[in-house]
């Protein structure tokens, strides 16, 4: 749901994973309240976020913006199954100063392609969190912000999400996840920004007494093209560095430990858009995009 002043809207997002392949889908519709005068177009400027990119901008002034959106993993990823689910959703608010707020769920409850800590069982991971971001900086070209996002995470091995509250302490765990970071992007021009982040992230180092997932400090970097008033492409690549060497998504020894996206926003409508996007992050989430997708990496 997106509020710009005087009006209102509504919002859906959807998503369809494969392996590192998402396809993300987010409607919003808007009516002014009153007199109809000039229909906002709110996707026609630089969003405060791509997936797997954290801008410097924040969202237009009073606005409310909701999102559902699923992804999944690829048929054959998982042996000619259905693929791997993982699902978010959420909203943020924004009012006339330069701070946003908003509050979401993640959720993944499938069977990993490949042993954790020498099992095979399901995982389950829910995630309720919140998100703030501030805007201490814009002018003309430059806009800087800081953002931090917090999430309340149960973890179970072998469980479901039914049963996730009343699973034994020796098959689930509780645990904080927290992210701080200081997005800073730059327009080149009309059609071209750039943008840099650096920040840390906290997750659990033991998670039912194996190998959790560990902090880690991380920098980015990312470009955003818009074409033409409807369409943006972005890209970005964030380098981690760990507290834990082994953390349950540590990718294979010697091998670079990024994570990547690429992707695309397109607005169907002036409130709605359509993103497709690959990526090798955990999730969506502020700190959920700061993991690889450890169940198939």
């Amino acid at each position: 749901f997106i509020f710009p002043v005087n009006q209102k809207a509504r919002g859906i997002n959807k998503g369809l994973r494969s392996a590192t392949f998402l396809l993300a889908a987010s409607v919003f519709m808007s009516q002014p309240v009153g007199v109809m005068a000039q229909e906002a177009r709110p996707f026609e400027t630089l969003p405060d976020r791509f997936v797997g990119m954290m801008n410097g901008t924040v969202q237009p002034n009073n606005t409310f913006r909701a999102y559902i959106n699923s992804a999944q993993t690829s048929p054959a990823s998982s042996g000619g199954q259905t693929g791997r689910q993982f699902y978010n959703g959420g909203f943020s608010y924004r009012g006339d100063s330069g701070l946003q707020f908003g509050a979401g769920l993640a959720v993944f409850d499938d069977v990993p392609a490949e042993a954790i800590n020498g099992s095979n069982l399901s995982v389950t991971y829910v995630a309720p969190g919140i998100d703030l971001k501030y805007q201490y900086y814009a002018s003309e070209r430059l806009s800087a912000a800081v953002q931090f996002g917090a999430e309340a995470v149960f973890y179970s091995r072998g469980s479901s999400v039914l049963t996730l509250v009343s699973d034994p302490p020796d098959i689930e765990d509780r645990f904080f996840a927290a992210t701080l970071s200081l997005p800073v992007t730059y327009q080149l021009n009309d059609q071209l920004w750039v943008t840099g982040e650096v920040g840390y992230s906290h997750f659990a180092d033991v998670l039912a007494g194996d190998t959790g997932f560990g902090g880690r400090a991380f920098a980015s970097a990312g470009v955003a093209y818009q074409p033409t008033e409807r369409l943006f492409a972005y890209a970005s690549v964030k380098s981690l560095l760990r507290q834990i060497d082994d953390g349950i998504d540590a990718p294979a020894q010697g091998a670079a430990d990024l994570i990547y996206t690429v992707g695309a926003q397109y607005a169907m409508t002036p409130q709605s858009v359509l993103n497709l996007y690959v990526t090798n992050a955990f999730s969506s989430s502020t700190s959920g995009d700061d993991l690889l997708f450890y169940p198939d990496k």
